[in-house]
């Protein structure tokens, strides 16, 4: 029962790192149960009671102890971040992240009274970046748990002597470092150079934001971000090359020491985490003679990273990378079953299979997270994830020869470039050509609990068979791609209204905005757009038919939507009024958006059928004048308005008898459902981003 047993000791782990995130139980009571079921293991085990009882009290002690992890991992994460406003001035920190990888960089206080918190520095503005642990004296401006520096200068005085793991660390970011030196002196071309380093050291800031869009439309965003694909082909090109030099054995050693090296280049990120102790178990048994089992190897390797690293059960790439490789053991699986039988499948099918698995496993939780799903991610793994295997392995190649031989090097990354600059065009065009978007909107849990659900009732009520399984995934994403249809059916046509920073105005019919109006105000950039852009992408939105906003505003939201630049469709019932606002007149309801410096039209006549909203849109440099709030039953005032000026107009409304005015001072949105129904929702939020 050993080697059985770590799949449903891994079950057991996740299951309690999973309700410890829901529900916050006290850290004392959860150990005390833990070492409560423990002792009771080891009682039965000594006592040589009921075999199940032993297996079964190990498990308890494993969900107890995932709580246990998880809660712990949650309180740390809330209590240790640091809280700072203003000017700092020769803040003496201490870096905790490679700087080389990301915009930004974690760093630990040294001096009380925050000493030990952590802060997160901006780079971006930064001329030189410190090293990874090096102690440094930083001025800038505070803003709660992060830093944004004008200047740094490494701290004189006594450093701390580092571990043995920390030398080892520097010894791997050293060899980085010559190897990104060497990348950077044989001159290849800028695009090229950042896919190389995103590949090899997955450092993915340098991406042409462009590219990274494309990626993301076509579902291969998991191409750049570094993970067990990387880490599987380093493996096995370093272990089958030097087999033949070294031996198996002398090979394998070499082969692991070479995978952790990567791993900790890479900033120990889950996903290669979970690849490496994968890799090294592998390894161990393809030299001992071991069987190979897929799902033991992954069972062991959950356990090990979630015991050290309880936190990265929240990480996406973490969920996403074991989902995969069980989608891939599964797919595996079959195909070796229908290899076996009588009619076995296909080359394309046997293909297609892993691709489809993948889907079923991981859509749901793509669309969850990320708000991003189409069909277009299996055409494009299949036709192009060949293509960027072949591209990963060219820049590694080219880096290896960049070492001894820039001018060769040089060659290499042209060659590669242009097939890179290629593949990327043929993606732009894919979307287009096929009339396909990736925003699928956000999908509830509870439905991902039925759609899994639902999977497996499937695999239980079919028959195993390699061609019931392969038309299973595809008949289940399909009906997971109708999901968004399903759900705008469901809904009817929205307004919404809000924005200090940036005020808006939009009319969202399912996943299109027939009318969309933004104003920016003088100084403000599009980052401020971020919450706007997240909730359209929360809903699903595609297509916007009509834009009325400035040129950096249309440039920004053509990275997420597809933007027309014809007038709103008849169909919308909307009237535009440049510079002033627009109406909208439908059976039933009625609003108009309005500037606050001008008189707005009159709303249509209220009567039991009809629901009718005046909307004012204020700006910092105008007064409200609100002449005709009095025939309006629902007035709402968004931008930011002071509290007197909707105290006096609410003291005006209710002399005539009307609703008290809604208005959202800091960055309020109103959602109307134009389907008759009365009720509006109101909502208001203060969001922050590091762009800002």
């Amino acid at each position: 029962m050993g080697v059985a047993f770590l799949p449903k000791l891994a079950l057991a782990l996740l299951a309690g790192g999973l309700i410890g995130r829901v529900f916050s139980w006290p850290s004392l009571t959860l150990a005390i149960l833990c070492a409560l079921f423990f002792v009771l293991a080891l009682l039965s085990y000594l006592k040589q009671l009921l075999d199940q009882a032993f297996w079964g009290m190990t498990l308890l002690t494993a969900v107890v102890l995932g709580i246990f992890l998880s809660r712990q991992a949650q309180e740390l994460e809330a209590g240790r971040f640091a809280q700072m406003f203003g000017p700092v001035y020769q803040l003496k920190v201490r870096v905790l992240s490679d700087p080389y990888l990301e915009k930004r960089a974690l760093v630990e206080c040294v001096d009380s009274p925050n000493e030990g918190r952590i802060m997160a520095i901006l780079l971006d503005h930064l001329s030189t970046l410190p090293q990874y642990r090096q102690t440094i004296l930083i001025s800038g401006v505070a803003h709660g748990a992060r830093i944004v520096p004008y200047h740094w200068e490494p701290f004189d005085g006594p450093v701390p002597v580092a571990s043995p793991l920390e030398q080892i660390q520097y010894l791997c970011l050293t060899i980085r470092d010559r190897i990104d030196t060497a990348l950077v002196r044989a001159r290849p071309p800028p695009e090229f150079l950042a896919f190389a380093r995103a590949e090899l050291f997955g450092k993915r800031q340098d991406l042409n934001p462009e590219t990274r869009r494309v990626l993301e439309e076509n579902g291969l965003t998991h191409i750049i971000a570094v993970s067990g694909m990387h880490t599987s082909l380093l493996a096995a090109a370093v272990f089958f090359c030097l087999v033949p030099l070294l031996g198996r054995e002398a090979a394998g050693w070499v082969t692991a020491v070479v995978v952790l090296g990567f791993c900790v280049m890479v900033g120990l990120q889950p996903p290669v985490l979970r690849a490496t102790i994968c890799t090294l178990l592998a390894l161990i048994g393809h030299l001992n003679q071991f069987p190979s089992r897929v799902l033991t190897f992954l069972s062991a390797a959950f356990v090990i990273e979630f015991l050290i690293f309880p936190q990265d059960l929240a990480h996406a790439g973490f969920q996403l990378s074991y989902l995969s490789v069980l989608a891939l053991a599964l797919a595996a699986r079959v195909i070796k079953q229908s290899r076996a039988s009588e009619s076995p499948l296909s080359g394309w099918m046997q293909a297609l299979l892993p691709l489809l698995l993948i889907q079923v496993f991981t859509a749901p939780l793509t669309a969850h997270l990320f708000y991003r799903w189409s069909w277009l991610s299996i055409l494009s793994n299949l036709l192009f994830l060949p293509v960027f295997t072949f591209l990963i392995v060219w820049a590694a190649a080219g880096a290896a020869v960049a070492l001894v031989w820039p001018a060769l090097a040089a060659w290499l990354f042209w060659i590669g470039d242009a097939c890179y600059g290629l593949t990327i065009q043929l993606l732009q065009i894919l979307p287009a050509a096929l009339n396909v978007s990736s925003n699928f909107g956000y999908f509830p849990l509870l439905f991902l609990v039925v759609f899994l659900a639902g999977w497996v009732l499937f695999l239980w009520l079919a028959p195993a068979r390699p061609r019931v399984w392969l038309l299973g995934a595809a008949g289940w994403l399909i009906l997971f791609s109708a999901y968004p249809s399903m759900r705008d059916l469901a809904s009817g046509p929205i307004f919404v209204a809000g924005g200090a920073q940036a005020p808006f105005s939009a009319i969202r019919e399912g996943r299109t905005l027939p009318f969309v109006r933004i104003r920016m105000p003088t100084g403000v950039s599009p980052a401020a757009l971020g919450p706007m852009i997240r909730d359209w992408l929360k809903s699903g939105v595609r297509d916007i038919i009509h834009l009325d906003a400035p040129a950096n505003v249309r440039a920004r939201l053509e990275k997420d939507f597809r933007v027309g630049t014809g007038p709103p469709p008849a169909t919308a019932g909307i009237t535009v009024a440049e510079d002033r606002g627009f109406e909208l007149i439908r059976p039933g309801i009625g609003v108009i958006y309005w500037t606050a410096s001008a008189d707005p039209p009159p709303c249509p006549s209220p009567d039991r059928s009809t629901a009718c909203w005046l909307v004012l849109e204020k700006s910092k440099s105008t007064s409200l004048i609100v002449p005709a709030s009095k025939s309006a039953p629902n007035l709402f005032l968004t931008g930011p308005a002071e509290t007197s000026e909707v105290r006096a107009i609410d003291l005006d409304r209710a002399s005539h008898g009307a609703a008290p005015c809604l208005s959202a001072p800091v960055d309020g949105n109103l959602s109307l459902h134009l389907d008759g129904d009365r009720a509006g929702r109101y909502t208001t939020t203060l969001m922050e981003s590091f762009e800002e």
